[in-house]
């Protein structure tokens, strides 16, 4: 695949300014994750991916064996997902979303979640190198810029000790006609075809250090992927 072209200090700050501003405003004024609980989000996980989410539900039945085990969950929006991953799988869970206004929000829907960061999934400098049993982001590469996912790509490698776990949707977004009331762009402004973004992922697997283990597409709506990095 193309690399793509780098951006200045200016044109990231502003780009990571106006994402920032975007989601901020369909959280505060439309009410964007008011499904805080996330049960749509995953009953998908754990049972609409096919092989996927067999081998996810068997990754987290393994990291349980650990005495403890810590996850990242990239977008972590209202917070609901990674409730779930402590409550009923008793992960040590930690959160990053680009929207102060949803991790404020989490931490509303749940004061329990005290790891949850502000920050840009592009540049996860809080997080050490190999800090997490398994990162996942899910329904979030389609919010990603085009000029960040290979960073954001490599960052989640970078923070996992082993496996990472992405679920793509690969259609329009319904936040979509709120972002055009305010002249934003679109909240799935990444929009790949299921075979697109796996090809994204094989693209960086041998310069990255990771094999891909699982696969799933249907026919249009949804990709998802599940890498274990290479020791």
């Amino acid at each position: 695949m193309k690399k793509r072209r780098k951006l200045s200090k200016e044109e990231f700050d502003t780009l990571e300014k106006e994402e920032r501003e975007k989601y901020n405003y369909v959280v505060n004024e439309k009410g964007y994750g008011s499904d805080y609980d996330r049960k749509v989000q995953i009953e998908r996980m754990v049972g609409g991916l096919g092989d996927v989410s067999v081998a996810y539900l068997n990754i987290l039945s393994e990291l349980k064996k650990k005495n403890s085990f810590k996850v990242l969950d990239i977008g972590s929006g209202p917070g609901g997902v990674m409730a779930w991953l402590f409550s009923e799988h008793g992960a040590d869970v930690y959160g990053i979303d680009i929207s102060d206004a949803f991790v404020e929000s989490a931490k509303s829907n749940f004061p329990f979640l005290e790891n949850n960061f502000v920050g840009n999934a592009s540049n996860m400098h809080m997080f050490e190198d190999n800090s997490f049993d398994l990162v996942q982001h899910l329904d979030g590469m389609e919010h990603i810029p085009v000029e960040w996912e290979e960073d954001c790509l490599k960052e989640a490698v970078r923070v996992s000790n082993k496996y990472v776990f992405y679920e793509n949707a690969c259609e329009d977004a319904y936040a979509d006609s709120w972002m055009s009331e305010k002249d934003y762009t679109k909240a799935h402004i990444n929009i790949k075809s299921p075979n697109e973004w796996l090809q994204f992922y094989k693209s960086h697997a041998e310069e990255l250090g990771y094999e891909i283990i699982h696969t799933y597409h249907d026919s249009s709506t949804h990709q998802a992927v599940i890498l274990r990095k290479n020791k």
